[in-house]
């Protein structure tokens, strides 16, 4: 988004319209709320990529959240706002899928190859999420894991 604003005014008339399109093809086909139409989809793009250029005094962390909370783009640019809005809901690398992998390498060890999905899904959501400290009960925690097992399940 920033590059829009450092384009030329030649240059702002076609950048990105092949990009949006295929965003549009891809993310609106189903949208009963807005019919799909090329024109309508660049005519939107074409506005917003104007105001943006107008708007040169902002910064790059600012264009996304100025785009939806802007009053002008509310009406009238629906299928770009549908598009921003994934956009913005989307992760921009795949960090958190490595993080998962990680997580499950450190939680099923050889030792522990025999833990069950279940309680495997467990283990890495608090490892990775962490434990809700304000509900968690430390003498209930021991309580099920002493009577979990037979074997630990011994009069003192």
């Amino acid at each position: 988004m920033l590059k829009i604003i450092q384009l030329e005014a030649k240059e702002l008339q076609t950048f990105g319209d092949n990009e949006i399109w295929d965003l549009g093809e891809f993310y609106l086909k189903n949208q009963d709320y807005h019919s799909l139409e090329r024109e309508m989809l660049l005519l939107e793009w074409s506005y917003l990529k104007l105001r943006l250029y107008a708007s040169k005094n902002l910064i790059k962390g600012d264009i996304l959240a100025y785009i939806l909370t802007e009053s002008y783009f509310q009406v009238g640019f629906e299928g770009l706002m549908i598009l921003l809005r994934i956009f913005a809901a989307l992760p921009s690398s795949n960090a958190e899928v490595a993080r998962g992998f990680s997580c499950m390498n450190r939680t099923k060890t050889h030792l522990r190859n025999k833990l069950s999905i279940g309680k495997l899904e467990y283990l890495m959501m608090i490892s990775l999420n962490g434990e809700d400290y304000k509900t968690w009960s430390p003498n209930e925690s021991y309580v099920h894991w002493k009577m979990s097992n037979t074997l630990r399940n011994v009069n003192e």
